[in-house]
């Protein structure tokens, strides 16, 4: 049994270094993003809500080994939530194109995000504490964010991701 997993393991860390793998994935990842994106779009151009961004390499690769557990930007936007992440990634000068995998709509995005925020910390999903990374990056789940949204019921907009 014991060397079937190992053979088994041996064969995994293949696949997950193998570079046209990672291409593909990479792919998968923007393409799903790129769909909620447009799906997004024309409703929430005027709307307001709280969106979840990452980078793609915070989304293949757990903030916590051995859990699920990724870096997620969790903020909020009176409109136009997607613009509003690409700007922020432009002005920081991130290596990657973040990828949106959430946006929940509701009339008070302000609300709504200080309610994300205080259940993250309440449930010890951890803030980020590297100097100058803002407030607004969590160690949690996408599961756990979608928890969040719908005990709080604004309307929910998700990719496949």
């Amino acid at each position: 049994m014991r060397a079937h997993l190992t053979k088994v393991l041996e064969e995994l860390e293949l696949q997950a270094e193998d570079p046209k793998a990672n291409q593909e994935e990479d792919k998968v990842l923007q393409t799903e993003s790129k769909e909620l994106e447009q799906q997004v779009a024309s409703t929430l151009e005027t709307a307001s809500g709280v969106y979840v961004y990452t980078y793609p390499h915070y989304y293949k690769y757990p903030f916590e080994p051995g859990t699920r557990r990724i870096l997620l930007k969790i903020g909020r936007t009176e409109h136009d939530a997607w613009k509003r992440v690409l700007n922020q990634a432009r002005s920081t000068g991130a290596p990657e194109t973040p990828l949106l995998l959430r946006v929940y709509a509701t009339e008070s995005a302000f609300d709504a995000e200080r309610a994300f925020h205080k259940l993250l910390a309440a449930a010890e999903h951890s803030r980020s504490d590297a100097p100058g990374a803002g407030r607004e990056w969590f160690s949690t789940t996408l599961e756990f964010l979608d928890a969040i949204a719908d005990a709080l019921n604004p309307d929910r907009h998700t990719g496949d991701l």
